[in-house]
Order: C-alpha cells, then structure tokens, then sequence
C-alpha cells in the first residue's frame, strides 16, 4: 500500500488513518466474546499501528517540506469558513475533533 503510493505519487506528505470496525454483537462487558474483542482491537488498533509504522518510515526518509506560517493574524473570514463547514450537513458525521485555524503558528511553536 505504502510503496503503491510512493510510486503513483513520489512522496508522502499526510496520512489519514480512518480505517475501523465496530462490534458485530455488541454485548456488556461481562457477556462479551473474547475472540470479537481481539478482532475490534487488531483492526483498530494493530492495524492502525502497522500502517503509521509503515508510512513513518518512508516519511522519515524524505526531505521535510517547510511549514510556512502564514505571519499574520486570521481573516474573519478564514474562521467562519471552519465554523460554517462543521455547522453544515457536509460535516455531518463530524464528532469530538480539535481544529487548528492558526496559518501555521502551532507548527512552529517550541514546547518545553
């Protein structure tokens, strides 16, 4: 998968892991299959380990692309367009996510 990327496109630059499966049978804890937890927590889990593994290593062999700050402060605009597409049917499915509107500023903050 990684290096079928690698040569469509030359280069790794994100990576959207969203790959997951729920419960066939959900089941309180004390009724639930061991066999069906293992399976929920090698997709979700191991499986979402092995593919950041997988496209770390290639990303950490390429050379960083700079992050450019944008060097000012947000339109007015720029925010609304965030907040009218999270209020909008498009984002609909979207639940408990942080956005960063910040042009750029966070990634290249120092944190101690």
């Amino acid at each position: 998968m990684v290096d079928g990327a690698v040569k469509e496109f030359g280069r790794i630059d994100y990576a959207v892991n969203c790959a997951g499966i729920g419960a066939r049978a959900p089941a309180p804890i004390a009724e639930a299959s061991v066999p069906e937890f293992q399976r929920f927590m090698d997709v979700n889990v191991f499986g979402m380990f092995v593919c950041t593994r997988a496209l770390s290593r290639v990303m950490k062999m390429q050379s960083p692309r700079p992050a450019v700050p944008m060097g000012r402060i947000a339109q007015v605009d720029e925010i609304a367009d965030v907040v009218l597409f999270l209020c909008s049917d498009q984002a609909s499915y979207v639940t408990g996510s942080s956005w960063i509107v910040d042009g750029g500023v966070t990634l290249n903050s120092v944190t101690l």
